[in-house]
């Protein structure tokens, strides 16, 4: 986590963490909050004692008021604080504009091909029929390299549910 150096202000922390370089976001004019962030990339500060999203602060600087609804982002870069690609509106304006962008509609990325899977289907199958023969969570795991709660999550159908209950045996 990066600290307030002694005697910062507020303003002058979320300047010195503010990276304004080219190439950033879709268009390359993002600027980038490079401090804390939340697991969904959004920056954070601390402003009066309490979190603040870093582009809800942003707008506050530029507009010396803070925002009565969301600070939507125009360029959907999560980390951008630039101003001028912000927007104020309601959860209804900022679906509107994800599906106006073809984001957050039609089918979810399943399985493998999810960005952040590091499993296949066959390893899948193999973690469900393992643990539906009692085999030990922490076990299997440990087998997978996986977290213990990832396995849960398998076993009990939360996570994979495209994949058949059981394997399909063809040809027998």
């Amino acid at each position: 986590m990066i600290k307030r150096k002694r005697g910062e202000t507020t303003e002058q922390f979320f300047w010195r963490n503010v990276d304004k370089t080219p190439g950033h976001g879709p268009k390359g004019d993002c600027w980038l909050w490079t401090a804390g962030k939340t697991s969904a990339g959004y920056g954070q500060i601390g402003v009066s004692g309490k979190h603040e999203y870093a582009h809800r602060y942003a707008w506050f600087l530029a507009t010396g008021v803070w925002p009565k609804q969301l600070v939507c982002h125009t360029c959907d870069t999560p980390a951008c604080v630039k101003h001028e690609h912000f927007f104020e509106g309601s959860r209804a304006d900022n679906q509107a504009d994800m599906k106006r962008k073809g984001r957050g509609v039609g089918p979810h990325f399943q399985g493998i091909a999810h960005p952040m899977a590091v499993l296949n289907d066959e390893q899948v199958l193999d973690i469900r029929r393992r643990c539906d023969q009692g085999e030990k969570i922490r076990d299997v795991a440990s087998l997978f390299g996986i977290a213990h709660g990832t396995v849960q999550f398998i076993r009990a159908r939360k996570t994979w549910k495209h994949l058949p209950e059981r394997e399909v045996s063809i040809g027998r």
